[in-house]
């Protein structure tokens, strides 16, 4: 028997909610004060769906690998071409190349999720 011959009035959305809830308040039992306090602030409905869209958009696992590759890439060209062309290197260099990886995967992002739709 499926989910769906067991609870034919029930969404599967509600269902997922339930035992959501259910998972957090048994969980939540076994804590101590604070992190029952902690947890009732992390897993608040809105923090979740702002935990959701952060996840989804700005924290992906993509940007955030892209962004490094192209920082180290660009970091290694900036500390070859000071030791060829014997200038001062500079430390914030890798920060403004980790931005820039970072603004050029999430437009990348925006631009290949757009194109699916």
């Amino acid at each position: 028997m499926t989910k769906q011959t067991i609870h034919k009035d029930i969404p599967p959305k509600a269902l997922y909610k339930n035992s959501y809830k259910n998972t957090l308040v048994n969980v939540r039992k076994h804590h101590r004060l604070d992190k029952k306090a902690f947890s009732g602030l992390i897993h608040a409905n809105g923090m979740d769906k702002t935990n959701e869209f952060l996840e989804s958009t700005l924290l992906h696992p993509k940007l955030i690998l892209s962004a490094v590759v192209i920082g180290l890439i660009g970091e290694i060209i900036n500390v070859s071409s000071a030791e060829i062309f014997s200038y001062n290197y500079n430390y914030l260099l890798f920060i403004y190349f980790f931005m820039f990886g970072y603004i050029v995967s999430a437009l990348y992002l925006v631009v290949i999720s757009r194109l699916r739709k």
